[in-house]
């Protein structure tokens, strides 16, 4: 009897034996994975420090995110708030198509052509919602802005319930197009982090609306005339495999932009600049985007 039970534990102590040598093997593994994912991620920190490290933009704030694998690969006081100008119209994209029938005609009136700025709408004519849409992105027109924001009540009471929903934390819209409303107050505010959100947010779901914000110019036609919309953004043959575009401009802003680009099918990249020129914005995009395609490449 007592050798049956001494047998029984041996047989247990070689058993749980097996298993503890087991269980060390595997955590043996896991720390292994560990400490080559710490590796990993310290090669690709010390190549963003060393291709990024000695940039020098004028803007004030900017950011470049890799949305595909969730890493940041620039920052510059990308928390900052700062005047949004007309990027604001990616947001006032987002409430007209989220918010109006997509078959609506939608008709310019003498009110919505009282913006600054003339980019050829005429009082009258009628368009479809998705061509203002684009047209307006494109052209960065505030009168489309306007006429957009007319047809929805409390529109931009429901552009800043977007922005919550996103959690773009540090964004308020005053207004659909971004202009400044006095010499002190603009007519958006936000930081490059909210902006690269909501780009984000606008390429993920309206793919097809955005993607003509990287056309040098589009035709369309409304029911009075036909209308060809030139890129606000002049230096789109900077950014080769861009996927989307939205520049901002301002007394108060300063030159803004904000791009969404593919260095590698399938790697997307989006990258905001705030607080820049006229030309600075698109010079300091260029140095960012080159930069980021490096990285991505090296990887």
């Amino acid at each position: 009897m007592l050798n049956k039970q001494l047998i029984i534990i041996l047989v247990l102590v070689i058993v749980l034996s097996g298993s503890y040598f087991h269980m060390l093997k595997i955590q043996d593994v896991k720390n292994a994975i560990i400490i080559k994912e710490y590796e990993k991620k310290e090669i690709i920190s010390q190549k963003i420090k060393s291709i990024f490290g000695n940039m020098s933009i004028l803007a004030k704030s900017a950011l470049v995110v890799d949305t595909t694998n969730k890493r940041v690969l620039y920052d510059r006081h990308s928390s900052e708030t700062m005047p949004l100008a007309s990027i604001t119209k990616i947001m006032t994209a987002i409430v007209a198509l989220e918010n109006l029938n997509p078959k609506i005609k939608i008709t310019i009136t003498n009110e919505s052509l009282s913006e600054k700025g003339d980019d050829g709408l005429l009082s009258g004519e009628m368009w479809g919602r998705d061509d203002l849409i684009k047209f307006t992105l494109v052209t960065s027109s505030n009168d489309g802005a306007r006429a957009l924001a007319m047809q929805i009540p409390n529109f931009v009471y429901k552009m800043n319930v977007k922005a919550n929903e996103l959690r773009m934390t540090k964004t308020t819209f005053y207004n659909p197009t971004g202009l400044d409303i006095s010499k002190t107050q603009s007519g958006a505010v936000g930081t490059a982090k909210d902006v690269a959100t909501m780009m984000n947010y606008a390429i993920t779901k309206y793919p097809e609306i955005f993607k003509n914000t990287t056309m040098t110019k589009r035709h369309f036609k409304s029911n009075k005339k036909n209308h060809e919309a030139i890129n606000t953004n002049h230096f789109l043959s900077l950014f080769p495999n861009i996927t989307a575009s939205k520049t901002g401009l301002t007394n108060l802003a300063g030159g803004n932009l904000a791009i969404a680009f593919e260095p590698i099918y399938g790697d997307t990249i989006i990258a905001v600049v705030m607080g820049s020129s006229y030309e600075g914005r698109f010079l300091d995009m260029e140095q960012l985007a080159k930069s980021s395609k490096e990285i991505v490449n090296s990887l």
